[in-house]
């Protein structure tokens, strides 16, 4: 006898109306297939029953095409209650068929809030994930998703189990050790312009200064050398605030140097404190001579000057520190020219030069003069070399005259090297300011030509002042060495730059974070970008399109829904680590509120278009899921009636995530047995 079948020659056509290509249409065809599916499921049960039990299944089949009588469908699910599996489902799909015809199917009503879904998410994936052949999306592949050895740029190295020595260590870049490195940095420059000044008979006052600010300088230098054993050391991934590696870092590098220089300030200390011939030899301007090695600190000026420009990263002080380098260049080195022509003119003594004098000093009437007065000239003689000047201080005799000569072939390179750089810093400084200028120049333009408001013109230059005064942070558009780096490392930087924001995407598969990471390696490097928001900046307004979601890196912003006005103090607070308008990544989305920001606000975009190519690419498991959960998604917004652009509630998401997972189990299973998956399209 042959078998009856319950199942149409093929699937129910999809039947196109006035709402074809949206969700209604889209549920439609899904209620159908499962539909479809199920009747596969029961017909192949009945066919096994049939075959087990013989003529026996003929009454099921007549059952589950028997049309039903007197309640109806509800009727015959109760006398079913107390029969077999098989004869449940025989109930179940009669009643199926008789709610669906064959000869239509229910039209739905469309949702008043209507959201189109984006073109990928129309589209049926391969049920594997495919394997991208280019050379970039191969080298992918061997990057671990879970590096245990990469430790992020400025992290804190601290011990797992501190010390009491590890709990006294200093940060390098605290506020203490700014001060410190400040004073001893103004000690280094003191040394630089005082140790020269030594050599020369200055009188008994000035040498009790030159005495008591040594002391204060050794002891300063003592202390440093104790706090540099529990001073953070710089690496390149930050700062490492151990104890045991800070001491064996201090002591390979620097500890021999600063421990030298403490100990020949000792020994000079202790000449200068003897009394008697001693005082009289040479020996003791030798040992004042050698206070020069004091100049190998200067390393310590650089570093404070380093830490200063990482404190302050304006651009107009970061020029004006160049000025202050060049100028404190050009004293300096004018300072030891003028020592040397002051030296020169003491200490030779010959025969009468061209004017009737020994040397300039005496030319000049100042042999026995001030020590101030002869240094005073000597310095304006040395300025007058590398300018347009006159001075009547000149040189006398053949030594004077030949370090003239060699000063002035010296100065053609060294000194038009920092006279060079200190224009170009002028020069940088006066464009900006010709800038800043030209711009509002152009603003009160603007504005008088159409008659527009006096107020509004002082509200939007004051703006203009502000954020140009604010600190201003750089973006990967701003670094051009980015743009030339292989492929690869630039994956490498994007990864770093937005997985941390894209592991804030709660909804995403756990496969993607581990067999298929390479997904999300292609989402940071292709469908993700960095943007700065000025202060008081719009992000978006009410209307708008939304091209993707929006997550605040650092910073503060504010959202006002439709209903509220911008003005007012109703806005909502959202804070970093927190997305917007995630329903734009599956469906069309005008915004429904604006966004402002509170400063100067970092925050980073998910092109939604992109996101969807990328899924679709990908194929298999992880494409249902996200589709799964996208429509799931776009159905429950559908339903509310007063949306907004804020964060998805945790406790929505989460059971959106566990109804994608079941329908993504489900359709597993079908697969395991081999009947025709449900196909979201």
């Amino acid at each position: 006898m042959p078998k009856p079948s319950l199942l149409p020659s093929s699937p129910p056509p999809s039947t196109k109306n006035c709402f074809a290509g949206r969700f209604c249409d889209l549920l439609d065809d899904e209620l159908h297939s499962f539909r479809h599916s199920l009747l596969l499921l029961h017909e192949r049960c009945l066919k096994d029953a049939y075959q087990d039990a013989g003529s026996g299944s003929d009454m099921m089949l007549q059952l589950a095409l028997k049309p039903s009588g007197g309640d109806g469908f509800e009727s015959d699910v109760l006398t079913c209650v107390s029969k077999s599996v098989t004869e449940r489902w025989s109930c179940l799909c009669s009643g199926l068929l008789q709610l669906y015809p064959d000869k239509g199917r229910p039209r739905f009503i469309e949702p008043s809030n209507y959201m189109a879904l984006l073109a990928p998410w129309k589209q049926v994936a391969a049920d594997k994930a495919k394997d991208d052949c280019s050379a970039w999306a191969k080298s992918l592949k061997d990057i671990d998703p879970a590096d245990p050895t990469t430790v992020a740029i400025g992290t804190t190295i601290t011990d797992e189990n501190p010390t009491t020595c590890s709990r006294m260590m200093i940060h390098p870049h605290s506020n203490f050790r700014l001060v410190w490195s400040v004073i001893g940095a103004v000690l280094v420059f003191f040394d630089l312009i005082t140790i020269p000044l030594q050599v020369f008979e200055l009188g008994p006052d000035a040498k009790h200064f030159f005495d008591t600010t040594g002391y204060v300088s050794f002891s300063f230098w003592l202390v440093d050398l104790l706090f540099s054993f529990w001073t953070g050391q710089e690496v390149p991934t930050g700062i490492d605030m151990r104890f045991h590696h800070s001491l064996h870092v201090y002591l390979r590098q620097y500890f021999l140097l600063d421990l030298s220089i403490i100990l020949l300030d000792v020994v000079i200390f202790a000449a200068e404190s003897e009394s008697g011939a001693l005082q009289i030899m040479t020996l003791l301007r030798t040992l004042r001579l050698m206070r020069f090695a004091r100049l190998l600190r200067l390393a310590r000026l650089k570093k404070a000057m380093s830490l200063l420009t990482r404190r302050f990263t304006s651009v107009n002080f970061w020029l004006g520190m160049r000025v202050v380098k060049s100028l404190s260049l050009i004293l300096i080195l004018n300072h030891y020219i003028a020592l040397g022509f002051l030296a020169v003119g003491k200490n030779v003594h010959g025969a009468h030069g061209s004017e009737g004098a020994y040397n300039w000093l005496e030319r000049l009437e100042l042999e026995d003069g001030p020590f101030v007065l002869q240094y005073l000239t000597s310095l304006h003689w040395s300025l007058c070399q590398f300018s347009p000047s006159t001075n009547n201080a000149r040189p006398v005799n053949a030594w004077e005259r030949l370090y003239a000569v060699v000063l002035v072939l010296t100065s053609m390179g060294v000194f038009s090297t920092f006279v060079g750089a200190m224009n170009a810093a002028f020069t940088a400084l006066s464009t900006i300011g010709a800038s800043d200028a030209k711009n509002e120049a152009l603003l009160r333009q603007f504005f008088s030509e159409r008659h527009m408001s006096a107020e509004l013109l002082s509200n939007v230059r004051e703006y203009y002042r502000k954020y140009s005064a604010t600190k201003s942070k750089v973006i990967e558009d701003d670094v051009p060495i980015l743009k030339e780096i292989p492929r690869t490392y630039r994956v490498l930087v994007h990864r770093e730059m937005y997985l941390p924001s894209v592991n804030c995407l709660r909804w995403l598969p756990p496969q993607a974070r581990t067999e298929q990471y390479d997904f999300l390696l292609k989402l940071c490097h292709l469908a993700m970008l960095e943007k700065i928001a000025q202060p008081f900046g719009c992000i978006f307004m009410p209307g708008e399109m939304s091209s993707g979601p929006l997550m605040i890196s650092s910073g503060l912003m504010v959202y006002f829904s439709s209903s509220e006005s911008i003005t007012a103090d109703q806005g909502t607070e959202v804070h970093a680590k927190n997305w917007l308008c995630e329903v734009s990544l599956w469906s069309e989305w005008g915004h429904r509120g604006s966004l402002l920001s509170q400063g100067t606000t970092q925050y980073v975009s998910l092109n939604g278009i992109t996101f969807g190519e990328l899924a679709l690419h990908n194929g298999g498991d992880l494409f249902n899921q996200l589709k799964m959960y996208g429509i799931l998604l776009v159905s429950h917004l559908e339903e509310v009636p007063d949306v907004t652009d804020l964060t998805i509630e945790a406790e929505l998401g989460a059971r959106l995530r566990r109804q994608a997972d079941a329908l993504r189990g489900l359709r597993n299973r079908q697969s395991l047995h081999g009947v025709t998956p449900l196909k979201f399209h």
